[in-house]
């Protein structure tokens, strides 16, 4: 079987995650020390369940998110693994895909912040945090085999 190739997530696109959720992280804390002029127990039950929270989202969630998460495009299909604690598997026939949207944003070759958005009837299927030439590989591809579709089509 023919095959594009098999992406996975880039790795800038993790650290610009953590990078996020620590500045949040930050502004929560701010924000509970600030809240300490007037009650003066409540930054402690605050802090410690904004240390809970970070812990857990940057300990579990995101590691997870980013070691699942793989795509695969071939000839006749596009397979999109994703997950937190349980693998799921998304299939798309590329026949069946009628626009592709490609998203890359202002800093996305340094980031990894890049979206390819596959459409078709009554389905959608988003493959996230994409390199930026990973994602303009797969969205060449698919606009491909949509031009190769419309021109047998009006023929």
């Amino acid at each position: 079987m023919f095959e594009i190739g098999e992406f996975r997530p880039s790795k800038n696109a993790r650290s610009v995650c953590y990078m996020l959720l620590a500045v949040i992280f930050a502004t929560v804390l701010i924000v509970i020390t600030s809240a300490a002029i007037i009650n003066r127990r409540l930054p402690y039950i605050a802090i410690a369940i904004a240390v809970a929270v970070f812990a857990v989202l940057a300990g579990i969630v995101l590691p997870r998110v980013f070691r699942y998460a793989k795509v695969t495009v071939g000839e006749k299909d596009i397979i999109s693994i994703r997950g937190i604690f349980t693998e799921r598997t998304f299939f798309m026939p590329v026949d069946a895909v009628r626009s592709v949207t490609l998203i890359v944003t202002p800093f996305g070759e340094v980031t990894g912040l890049n979206l390819v958005i596959l459409n078709a009837m009554g389905a959608k299927m988003v493959l996230p945090f994409l390199t930026k030439t990973d994602s303009l590989k797969i969205y060449a591809h698919i606009n491909s085999e949509i031009k190769k579709r419309t021109k047998s089509d009006d023929t």
